[in-house]
């Protein structure tokens, strides 16, 4: 999807969120492709704040461009999956060799989670043929995100050349000749598994010999492999004290410690079988599909004659052994977080979709400016606490009014589109604010006094004081939701009758205003009632039927059996038939 389209979509997606008359037009431009819809849209919350989670102020109100984006970078995170593909294999063609055919990077698809830089990026792009211009797009978006490892998990298969905890300053053709001749792609190459101790010059030595023998079938020079041998040692050496205590850790098990359900590894002369625990103790063989499933198979091995490894899992998929994919072993996480003090790290299966458009929206929100307004003029409070409120009953049309209020985008007479600034309340002359609909004395004595009563008939904790009515806490924590709920419906139906006044310029209807908040309060209980019951109904003649959870069922305002039963408070019930009585 190309920047125009993605501006198209993302027009018609906030008319359809904040505009009055959410109507979609087709538009077009002269050369006929489509056209961005020119209605105009009035936000009631800042867009760099909306697109941030509910519990940060924000609306969660997607950012097209960022899903895009996101959907763009996932490619690459499955690249990395243990699922069996055409389309990575011709990938692997062209991030893994040069444009002769030869091997680039011996350490795999681990190599686009190492800290390269921007010229080796640039080179791995440019390898590319032109008209895969969208994989492209997909591994630069990939390499925004920034990932990189935490802790000491995985540090062994980092690359000691290419790695985020390290780096070597090796020359260039010391490198090569370490990576592609002696096969040295991580730092765990740099240990004997056996002993756990650094190999010796001696050792290197051996090993280039070796190696030098393989390939040409003559014995190599000895000044040549002892000088190859130095280079290497003096590599081995930079490496930091962190790196060989993190390469001590152990990733073998032993037999005793097998438990039911435990995928692993059955290593022994080189081969390594995939395998897992039954009830019994016993260890079968597994096979492992193209998409990472294991089958169970009927063979039976005796664990006490191989070496056991544990297996690492992408989500319910087999993994490598553990300690032979940097990908698998780390623990990953993005950077730019402002909100978190310390970073938790995460499988790296774990970045969907869904998480990358979410972080994203994280790291761009922008904090509500109406925090640091209500503090001043209420004193201060928690406000990460007060936008978690949740209720149960209200619909997202009843919280607005009171979302409005709290982000002080409610419009009101003094910076409203009417004639007059005063409060429409009989009796009152002062301007009409935000705060002044909770402040006013009529309104107070005329409406609030009433939804007090009305909490206080239902034992619902609460305060009459703008903490709990307009911020949304009590005793420093969010409401019950109940309470929540209550808090709703007062403001949705007070402000309906504050705008009503104003626009057909008269004064308050309270009574009408009551009418509504009572209508509000039975209506969604009976639906909220009416809702678990068809839920039971739908399963109630299956062959084993579920009850009503029993915390769903004894609340302030309804009450239900575990079959669906329901009542709803005879509070609730009452104040509803007064109010009819009284408008009537």
């Amino acid at each position: 999807m190309n920047k125009n389209t993605a501006e198209i979509v993302q027009r018609d997606a906030n008319i359809l969120w904040w505009s009055r008359d959410p109507t979609l037009e087709v538009m077009e431009n002269q050369d006929g492709t489509a056209g961005k819809n020119m209605k105009r849209v009035r936000r009631w919350v800042a867009k760099n704040t909306a697109i941030g989670p509910r519990e940060w102020g924000g609306l969660n109100n997607m950012d097209w461009a960022d899903h895009v984006t996101a959907f763009k970078a996932q490619w690459f995170v499955r690249y990395l999956d243990p699922t069996q593909s055409a389309w990575k294999e011709i990938v692997d063609e062209f991030i893994l060799k040069d444009k002769k055919g030869k091997v680039k990077y011996p350490e795999g698809r681990d190599i686009i989670l190492q800290k390269l830089s921007v010229r080796e990026k640039a080179r791995i792009l440019a390898n590319f043929p032109k008209g895969c211009e969208y994989i492209k797009v997909c591994l630069r978006e990939f390499w925004k995100l920034k990932i990189e490892p935490i802790g000491k998990e995985g540090i062994a298969t980092q690359s000691p050349w290419h790695g985020h905890v390290w780096q070597s300053a090796a020359p260039n053709h010391v490198r090569a000749y370490a990576k592609h001749m002696l096969r040295i792609t991580r730092f765990a190459d740099f240990m004997n598994r056996e002993t756990r101790r650094p190999f010796t010059r001696r050792d290197w030595i051996r090993f280039i010999e070796r190696a030098e023998r393989r390939k040409h079938g003559v014995d190599p020079d000895n000044l040549m492999v002892m000088r190859r041998a130095d280079e290497i040692k003096q590599v081995q050496d930079g490496i930091p004290r962190q790196v060989w205590v993190a390469l001590l850790r152990q990733y073998t098990i032993e037999p005793e410690e097998l438990r039911t359900g435990n995928r692993i590894y059955l290593v022994k002369r080189g081969l390594t079988t995939p395998a897992i625990v039954g009830s019994a103790g016993e260890v079968h063989k597994v096979r492992i599909d193209q998409v990472g499933r294991g089958h169970l198979l009927q063979k039976q091995y005796d664990p006490a004659e191989f070496t056991i490894v544990k297996a690492q899992q992408w989500g319910s998929k087999w993994g490598p052994p553990r300690g032979d994919s940097h990908a698998y072993d780390a623990e990953w996480v993005l950077p730019g977080d402002k909100r978190k003090e310390g970073k938790i790290g995460a499988p790296l299966h774990r970045l969907t979709i869904n998480f990358i458009t979410r972080y994203k929206a994280c790291v761009r929100m922008v904090t509500p400016a109406s925090e640091t307004v209500w503090n001043q003029k209420l004193g201060y409070h928690n406000w990460e606490e007060a936008w978690r409120l949740k209720t149960l009953y209200a619909t997202p049309r009843d919280r607005t009014a009171h979302l409005q209020l709290q982000h002080r985008t409610l419009t009101v007479a003094k910076h409203g589109p009417w004639h007059s600034t005063a409060c429409a309340a009989r009796g009152c002359r002062e301007d009409e604010n935000q705060e002044h609909l909770f402040t006013c004395a009529r309104i107070q004595r005329h409406y609030w006094k009433h939804i007090y009563q009305f909490t206080e008939d239902l034992l619902i904790d609460h305060t009459p004081t703008a903490t709990f009515w307009i911020v949304g806490l009590y005793n420093g924590k969010p409401l019950d939701k109940e309470a929540a709920d209550i808090v709703a419906w007062a403001w949705r139906a007070l402000y309906a009758a504050v705008v009503k006044a104003h626009s057909d310029e008269t004064l308050m209807d309270f009574t009408k205003a009551r009418l509504q908040f009572h209508q509000y309060t039975f209506s969604r209980a009976m639906a909220y009632c009416v809702k678990w019951q068809r839920w039971y109904r739908g399963q109630a003649m299956w062959m084993k039927p579920k009850i009503i959870p029993r915390k769903h069922q004894a609340k302030y305002m309804t009450t239900m059996d575990d079959e669906g039963n329901w009542a709803i408070s005879s509070e609730v019930r009452n104040c509803y038939a007064a109010a009819r009585k009284e408008y009537e």
